[in-house]
């Protein structure tokens, strides 16, 4: 099945691989759609190993044509803009660091971020966190597409974990102090967890907005989501940074 539609600058393609054993891939004609060379197309899908984030970032070449990728059983939505090549910033982030509840007191700054959660085991509780820099960013235009993208996999098999990944206002943190104890929105639930209300995060619609989900498998790999609202929300602000939480939370009761 395939739908088409058109809004806010850019034209929108669904499509479903109704095989769900097989990948597919769809060659996309883009001359008719008005699709500079140059500019970026996305694509979202949901499939066994992808929740709605962005699977493909391709450039649309001097021909106006690429190629998508599905998964078995996998459903896309393609967003190709219209309008002409905006301003690109590359940033990289100001400040890396994931904290673990079994170490409150202690600092996990640089390096690989650890993500998980645990029934039982607090040191299996961990959580990252990401600063970038806003300096330089033209506060005057709007952000027409923000990517937050990083590698990374399970390293206890090919099983997916899903992480959720917020954006936070705050942003007085810094990577070589930063605890359990002292990071934002997080708090320290007491024995053994398994509901929904046991979960470590915070001030979740006040301080703390889900922005997307990441999906790890056991093989390293690429992951992005589309983070542009929020980046809007703390240019608005005035906010000199904008930072990030990623953690495993409980997603329904008994999800251990």
């Amino acid at each position: 099945m395939i739908a088409a539609a058109q809004a806010g600058g850019s034209r929108y393609l669904f499509a479903a691989n109704p095989d769900l054993s097989r990948d597919s891939e769809l060659t996309l004609d883009l001359s008719g759609w008005d699709a500079v060379p140059g500019s970026r197309v996305t694509v979202r899908q949901v499939s066994d190993v992808h929740q709605g984030d962005i699977s493909q970032v391709l450039t649309v070449g001097a021909d106006r044509s690429v190629t998508v990728s599905q998964d078995p059983g996998g459903v896309v939505l393609v967003r190709v803009p219209t309008n002409p090549v905006a301003d690109r910033t590359t940033l990289a982030a100001s400040e890396v660091s994931s904290v673990s509840q079994g170490r409150a007191a202690t600092t996990f700054a640089g390096g690989d971020l650890r993500v998980g959660n645990s029934g039982g085991d607090a040191l299996r509780r961990e959580v990252a966190f990401l600063k970038f820099p806003l300096a330089g960013i033209d506060r005057d235009q709007p952000v027409s597409e923000a990517i937050l993208d990083l590698s990374a996999w399970n390293p206890d098999g090919d099983t997916p974990v899903v992480t959720h990944v917020y954006g936070l206002t705050a942003g007085d943190w810094t990577a070589d102090t930063l605890t359990w104890s002292t990071a934002p929105n997080l708090r320290s639930p007491v024995g053994d967890v398994s509901l929904i209300d046991d979960n470590h995060v915070t001030g979740v619609g006040q301080t703390a907005d889900i922005v997307g989900q990441f999906v790890a498998i056991g093989a390293e790999r690429r992951l992005a989501i589309d983070v542009s609202d929020w980046i809007q929300n703390r240019l608005s602000a005035d906010a000199e940074s904008v930072s990030f939480m990623i953690s495993r939370d409980i997603r329904f009761d008994g999800d251990i």
